[in-house]
C-alpha cells in the first residue's frame, strides 16, 4: 500500500492536502461546520489549483458556521440539480436492498422512466407538478384508465417520498397538485366471482390435464399467481393445517387451509414425495391455457372479430352481458364472496386476503348476486303501521272510524307522536293490543296478521294505510 503524500505543515483551520497513490489527485481534508472531518478529491494533480479548491470548500464552511448559508437549503439545492436519472437509479437500488419483488422493481423502473421522459425534466428541481399533471392528461388522452394513471402516481409519489425520506428534497411538492383520479366511472375490467357449478365444472375439465390443484389452491385461499408460482412444499404444514405465503406483493402471512384443499395437497404430497425446496406448481398455468380450460368448463366462449388488418379471426372471452370478465385473478375476488356469504368480518376477510384496508376487500372484490341482494331485502321484517282504520259516516251506512268513545286506544302513541317505536311496543304490552280486542266484532280479513308480531315478522312489502 502506497504511503500517503502529505503537503507541509499547514496553519490549523485551513485544511490539509495529500496524495492517496503516487501520480493521483490530490485530496483535500478539512473540519465541517459541525465538527465532523471531512474529505473530498479535487480532481486535479495541480498543487496550486487543489489549494484553491480546498480553500473555497473552507470558505462555504464557514458561512455555514456563521449562519450566513443555511446546510439544509444547500443541501437540498445540490441535490436538485443532480440528475434525475441518477436519482432513480438510487432508488430502484433502494426497492432492492428492501427486497421489493422483482415485478414491481420493474413496474417502478418502467414508470419513472416514462414519467422523466414525458415531463422533460433532467434535474430533480425540474419535476413540477403542473408537467406531471400534463403527461397524465396526455396519457389519458390515449385512451389509458384511471386505474393505470394511479398506479403511475403511486408510484412517484413513492419515488418522491423517499427523496424527502433521504433529505433529497426538503417536502413534496407533487402530493397537493397531482390529485389521484376517481376509478368508479372507469373501470375497464371488472371482475366477477364464479359460481359453485361453475367452479365444479372447471374442477372436473381441470382434473385429467393435472391441472384441478391449481384452481383449487387459487380458489380456497384468494392466492395471486406470483404467490402460487412461489409456493413450496416447505410453506405447508399439515399438523397445523397453515400455508406460509412468501413475501411478494403483500407481506409474508401464513393462511389457514380449507379441509379440502389439505385433502389434495396430502394426495399430491404422497404421489411424488418431493423434498421441502421443490415448488408445488413447477410450471405455472398459462393465460391461453386457463383460457381453454374455461372454454371447456362453459365459463368461456368464442367469438369472431375484425383484426386491424381487416381479417376475420377467432378468440376466447369470458365476458358475459354485464361486461364482467373471468381470470385467474377472478379466483380470488370468488374466494372473498364466499367469505363474505359465510358471514366473515370484513377485518378478517381483509386479513385473510392480505388488504391493509378492509375497504378495499369490500370494494373490489366482494360481489353480490341480484338473487342474493333479493333474498336479503325480503328478510326484512315489514314496516309496523299505526294510524288507526278511521270510519266515515255517510247517511245509514257506517264504515269503520278508529276507536270508539272510551276506548283505551284513544291513549295509545300513534307515529304522528315523537315518541318512538318501543314507546309503541312497551303501551301495548301493559294495556294490551286494542285492535285484537276491538276486532272480534267485525269478520276478519284474508291475510291479515293476527298479532303485531306477526305483522313485524312477515316479509312482505311495506304496509300502508289511508289517512
Amino acid at each position: 500500500m502506497a504511503k500517503r503524500k502529505t503537503d507541509e505543515k499547514r496553519v490549523y483551520g485551513t485544511g490539509s492536502l495529500f496524495k492517496r497513490r503516487e501520480g493521483g489527485p490530490w485530496v483535500g481534508r478539512w473540519y465541517a461546520y459541525d465538527g465532523r472531518r471531512r474529505e473530498k478529491s479535487t480532481n486535479t494533480t495541480d498543487r496550486r489549483e487543489a489549494e484553491r479548491r480546498l480553500r473555497g470548500w473552507i470558505a462555504k464552511e464557514q458561512l455555514r458556521k456563521d449562519g450566513t448559508v443555511d446546510p439544509d437549503a444547500e443541501r437540498y439545492s445540490d441535490q436538485g440539480r443532480e440528475s434525475f436519472e441518477r436519482h432513480i437509479t438510487d432508488y430502484i437500488g433502494h426497492c432492492r436492498f428492501v427486497s421489493m419483488a422483482d415485478k414491481l422493481i420493474r413496474q417502478k423502473q418502467t414508470q419513472l422512466d416514462r414519467i422523466r421522459i414525458g415531463t422533460k425534466a433532467t434535474r430533480l428541481v425540474d419535476l413540477q407538478p403542473d408537467a406531471v399533471v400534463m403527461y397524465f392528461a396526455d396519457l389519458r388522452a390515449k385512451g389509458l384508465s384511471a386505474r393505470t394513471i394511479n398506479d403511475y402516481r403511486q408510484n412517484l409519489m413513492a419515488f418522491i417520498e423517499w427523496c424527502v425520506e433521504v433529505n433529497r428534497l426538503e417536502k413534496n411538492e407533487l402530493r397537493k397538485g397531482v390529485k389521484s383520479l376517481c376509478e368508479d366511472d372507469d373501470r375497464r375490467y371488472q371482475r366477477r366471482a364464479l359460481t359453485e357449478d361453475e367452479l365444479a365444472r372447471l374442477l372436473e375439465v381441470a382434473a385429467p390435464r393435472g391441472r384441478r390443484l391449481w384452481y383449487l389452491t387459487a380458489v380456497l385461499t384468494g392466492m395471486r399467481k406470483g404467490d402460487l408460482t412461489r409456493l413450496r412444499w416447505g410453506d405447508i404444514n399439515f399438523d397445523t393445517g397453515y400455508m406460509r405465503v412468501a413475501k411478494g406483493k403483500s407481506k409474508e402471512t401464513h393462511l389457514p387451509m380449507h379441509p379440502q384443499l389439505m385433502e389434495d395437497l396430502q394426495a399430491t404430497h404422497s404421489e411424488r414425495n418431493p423434498n421441502r425446496a421443490d415448488k408445488v406448481f413447477p410450471a405455472t398455468v398459462a393465460s391461453h391455457t386457463r383460457a381453454r380450460d374455461f372454454l371447456r368448463a362453459g365459463i368461456a366462449r368464442e367469438e369472431t372479430y375484425r383484426a386491424k388488418d381487416g381479417t376475420i379471426k377467432t378468440r376466447i372471452t369470458t365476458e358475459n352481458e354485464d361486461g364482467h370478465v373471468v381470470d385467474l385473478h377472478a379466483m380470488r375476488t370468488t374466494f372473498a364472496t364466499n367469505l363474505a356469504r359465510t358471514g366473515a368480518p370484513q377485518s378478517v376477510t381483509a386479513r385473510v386476503m392480505r388488504h391493509s384496508d378492509y375497504r378495499v376487500t369490500h370494494k373490489y372484490y366482494t360481489r353480490h348476486g341480484d338473487d342474493e341482494m333479493k333474498a336479503a331485502v325480503h328478510q326484512l321484517p315489514a314496516i309496523p303501521t299505526n294510524a288507526h282504520l278511521k270510519t266515515a259516516y255517510s247517511g245509514d251506512e257506517q264504515v269503520r272510524d278508529g276507536p270508539k268513545t272510551g276506548d283505551i286506544s284513544q291513549n295509545r302513541p300513534t307515529t304522528d307522536d315523537s315518541r318512538s317505536f318501543n314507546d309503541i311496543r312497551q303501551y301495548e304490552a301493559e294495556n294490551g293490543d286494542f285492535t285484537s280486542k276491538n276486532e272480534d266484532a267485525r269478520p276478519a280479513e284474508a291475510g291479515r296478521p293476527d298479532t303485531f308480531e306477526a305483522a313485524v315478522l312477515q316479509p312482505r312489502s311495506l304496509r300502508t294505510t289511508a289517512a
